[in-house]
């Protein structure tokens, strides 16, 4: 496992994707900001990298889109699940859906 951070608010990736790619990493877990995020993987995918790009819920944002372009395609996202539909919060839920306080997906 091969561990490397970067600054936000950067735009010049390219020492980090060489770094990765000379490690011949296969999986990337990309922690930060989704627009900077978006410009790595955009960046790797420029470099040649197959890498699977893997981060957090932020990356589903306009943001890591608008960085990444078509290179985010196949990029995966980590996410909790939603609460609501535990059914141990079923009662819960009816009583916000009630009041309008809660939607849940598809309701």
């Amino acid at each position: 496992m091969t561990m490397l951070w970067h600054s936000n608010g950067g735009r010049d990736y390219a020492p980090l994707v060489s770094r990765l790619k000379d490690a011949r990493v296969e999986i990337v877990f990309i922690g930060g900001l989704a627009a900077e995020g978006g410009l790595i993987v955009r960046q790797m995918r420029e470099a040649g990298m197959t890498a699977t790009a893997i981060g957090g819920d932020s990356l589903l944002s306009d943001d890591f889109w608008q960085a990444a372009g078509d290179a985010g395609e196949g990029t995966l996202v980590t996410y909790p699940p939603d609460p609501a539909l535990a059914p141990e919060a079923a009662d819960v839920v009816r009583r916000f859906r009630l009041k309008a306080l809660y939607v849940t997906r598809g309701a």
